[in-house]
């Protein structure tokens, strides 16, 4: 069976790429429910594929965002816009949106951009919801974001993770701007999701998860190497971040890019926790982006044109 077939017929997933987050359309009410309205640079990139799957974006009657990352919650102006339809999202991502904490919705550390849009009304986590005319319990999923709000269908056995779990790999782990605990966090949330008779996860990045039990494993050893060796959740992070960075400004010239994100918090902040360098000195931002980009070429992540600009290899 393919992807496409795998889901009962009142679920369409529509998948992106590492830049925007993946979509989540129920369609068993007269007016769809979106989940996850992807990034602000990509929206008419969103409205398209959203047309393309049948969905008139002005007829979208609910607006889910499962966090409050810049890459969930871009299009959200557009589409109220359009459609005039209310936003939900849970406790924490409604405090952070409506205080405008750019902080703890990563905006100032990574330079990111959005519109902040005020939700409408908040989804507890614990309790349930339906949406689409289905039942749906609330799960709290916290590491990636501590504010993450998953979707449990149990008739189905179909769960909207989110980026608490993608296939074999989960959303990076941010623990300058969450704390330490972010592993406990990242562990509650995967032993959560072990507790559910799960048959599909639905990421909020990559493909669908069939083997929910196989991704589940696997990042649970992934998890247990962090703790193991703090400084690969470091790399682990900053590979991710500079994918993303890679995948907005792309095409750009080496240098170029690597002086824009030096202006960027982001690099000088986890340069120091990335351990040493072979030549037994500290890592600093710029030898850890210079490294991302060799890294990056080595192994195909990213490719040279014949203006010598940096292009990346996988879905934008």
């Amino acid at each position: 069976m393919s992807e496409k077939n795998v889901l009962p017929s009142e679920f369409l997933f529509i998948e992106r790429g590492w830049f925007s987050a993946n979509h989540v359309v129920l369609l068993g009410d007269e007016a769809p429910v979106l989940i996850d309205s992807g990034h602000l640079l990509a929206v008419d990139e969103t409205l398209t594929a959203l047309a393309a799957h049948g969905v008139d974006p002005a007829a979208i009657g609910l607006l889910i965002n499962t966090h409050g990352h810049s890459d969930h919650i871009g299009g959200n102006a557009r589409i109220k816009m359009l459609s005039g339809c209310p936003i939900g999202c849970g406790p924490l991502t409604a405090k952070w949106l409506r205080t405008n904490d750019r902080h703890n919705l990563w905006l100032e550390s990574l330079g990111q951009v959005t519109e902040i849009v005020m939700p409408d009304f908040v989804i507890e986590p614990e309790s349930w919801v339906t949406l689409g005319g289905m039942r749906f319990e609330v799960i709290a999923l916290p590491g990636h974001g501590p504010d993450t709000i998953g979707f449990y269908q149990p008739e189905t056995k179909v769960m909207i993770c989110a980026d608490a779990l993608w296939q074999n790999d989960c959303g990076i782990l941010n623990a300058l701007i969450h704390g330490p605990q972010v592993l406990d966090d990242a562990q509650i949330a995967l032993d959560r999701l072990a507790a559910l008779d799960i048959e599909i996860a639905i990421p909020g990045h990559g493909a669908l998860i069939t083997d929910v039990a196989g991704s589940l494993d696997a990042v649970n050893r992934r998890l247990e190497s962090f703790r193991c060796d703090p400084t690969k959740m470091t790399w682990h992070l900053v590979r991710r971040i500079f994918m993303f960075s890679l995948l907005r400004y792309q095409p750009v010239v080496q240098a170029d890019l690597v002086a824009t994100l030096l202006k960027l918090p982001w690099p000088h902040e986890h340069a120091q926790l990335c351990g040493e360098m072979p030549s037994g000195e500290r890592w600093d931002a710029e030898s850890m982006l210079e490294e991302l980009v060799a890294r990056f070429l080595e192994r195909g992540q990213a490719r040279l044109d014949k203006a010598g600009r940096l292009w990346s290899t996988v879905q934008r």
